[in-house]
């Protein structure tokens, strides 16, 4: 291991080690019903979901931006403690010709806990969306014209806590979307997360790769949560890699609770 790589996974470890003791923390729940309590965005990581699900009659706006070039957001509601519910979407800036449309996503789905225990949950979704034709600004060059399109995806998080006190807790998911007509080869994506920390302050790292028409992508992200009931808050830095390039892009996310 070179010198930089162990000095990096170094500083996460401590960075970790430092939330998961941090002096916000309580000792009065050690299971995974406290991060849903504390922590209105507990549904997910950065990008990436959790197994965890908000109390029945519950709810949460999220949004994520500036996810450069993109932005996204949710709402999300808790038909029972373990079945829940969101709408969504998002738009990606098309950003090689400004004058385009951007590309956009709406839908919706639902996410289920097949399996929950005091320190590990087990949960299924499913999602639909649709992504509307756009043309390019000039008539005569469709270079850019794409048709609607309805996208499907199917997959499944598990989360655990990884110590006595639940001060940290992991996840692992995996997504596919099937082949559909028109010739779109089936995607797969998956990877996993931490959040750090039982009190207001938390460190969140999450890891996703997954491809795309036969390419292979990585998403990386670092940062931290400013974690409420009511809203929680997040900062941190993004890195998009594919074999050709590392783009890495300041992100911050929303997330309020009703």
């Amino acid at each position: 291991m070179s010198r930089s790589s162990a000095a990096l996974a170094l500083t996460i470890a401590t960075l970790v080690s430092a939330f998961a003791t941090s002096a916000f923390a309580d000792d009065m729940r050690t299971d995974l019903g406290s991060r849903v309590d504390g922590d209105a965005a507990a549904g997910r990581s950065y990008f990436a979901p959790t197994a965890l699900t908000g109390a029945e009659g519950s709810g949460a706006v999220s949004v994520r931006a500036p996810l450069y070039p993109a932005i996204a957001g949710s709402l999300s509601y808790a038909v029972t403690d373990n079945f829940e519910v969101f709408v969504g979407g998002g738009a990606a800036i098309v950003i090689e010709d400004e004058s385009n449309n951007p590309n956009r996503l709406l839908g919706g789905g639902f996410k289920v806990q097949a399996l929950r225990t005091p320190r590990a949950a087990l949960a299924l979704s499913a999602s639909v969306y649709r992504r509307p034709a756009y043309f390019h600004t000039d008539p005569f060059d469709d270079g850019w014209h794409v048709d609607a399109l309805v996208l499907g995806a199917f997959g499944g998080v598990a989360t655990a806590c990884l110590d006595d006190r639940c001060a940290v807790i992991a996840s692992a998911h995996a997504h596919v979307l099937p082949e559909i007509a028109g010739g779109d080869q089936t995607r797969l994506w998956g990877g996993g997360s931490l959040v750090a920390g039982r009190g207001k302050s938390r460190l969140v790292l999450d890891a996703t790769a997954g491809t795309d028409d036969g390419e292979l992508g990585f998403l990386g992200y670092a940062g931290y949560r400013a974690a409420r009931r009511s809203v929680s808050f997040d900062a941190g830095v993004l890195v998009a890699a594919s074999v050709s390039e590392v783009i890495p892009w300041p992100t911050l996310g929303l997330s309020v609770g009703f």
